[in-house]
């Protein structure tokens, strides 16, 4: 059935909604772990000044903080092993919004402009559904993104999207 995918700011001393926007109204492909998700597991980010709300195969959709809608990007439906659902939360680092799509095929790491949405590059990956949000880090000087997945954890170079390492030894359940 249909279902409304809904973005709330809440006053955080009282609770009260400041604003409510429905950013999509779709019908899921697929289903969801009802244990441990929702068809809106993805948890939204912010840069202080705009939310960057992922819904994953329903799209990502970037508000200024009062609620007015600036860009946003429809996506290709995920396939999840096993239905589990999706659920990786948007990263923004400076001018950079990754978002990590692992699933059953066609799995890719994107780098958007956080202010358009454009696309600054593309990666596909060698993986299968994982739920690991991306880490931007810092070390020795060079900036990097980590994510984990099913196969290997691998660092990115923020600019270019290629490879700097990887290693093995993860299972096939990688969530953190």
């Amino acid at each position: 059935r249909e279902h409304k995918f809904v973005v709330l700011c809440l006053d955080r001393k009282t609770g009260k909604t400041i604003w409510e926007r429905v950013a999509t109204t779709a019908t899921p492909h697929e289903g969801y772990h009802a244990r441990y998700g929702s068809f809106a597991s993805n948890t939204p980010a912010t840069d202080g000044k705009y939310l960057f709300a992922f819904f994953g195969s329903r799209g990502l959709y970037t508000y200024d903080l009062d609620g007015k809608l600036i860009w946003k990007k429809d996506f290709a439906p995920m396939r999840m092993r096993l239905q589990f659902g999706e659920g990786v939360a948007p990263v923004v680092d400076g001018n950079t919004l990754y978002l990590k799509f692992d699933q059953e095929q066609g799995s890719h790491l994107l780098a958007l402009d956080k202010t358009t949405g454009k696309e600054l590059w593309r990666v596909e990956r060698d993986e299968v559904s994982s739920w690991s949000e991306p880490l931007v880090v810092t070390h020795n000087g060079r900036k990097q993104v980590i994510v984990s997945a099913s196969t290997k954890v691998r660092s990115y170079d923020p600019a270019t999207g290629k490879v700097i390492w990887e290693a093995s030894g993860l299972g096939t359940n990688v969530i953190p």
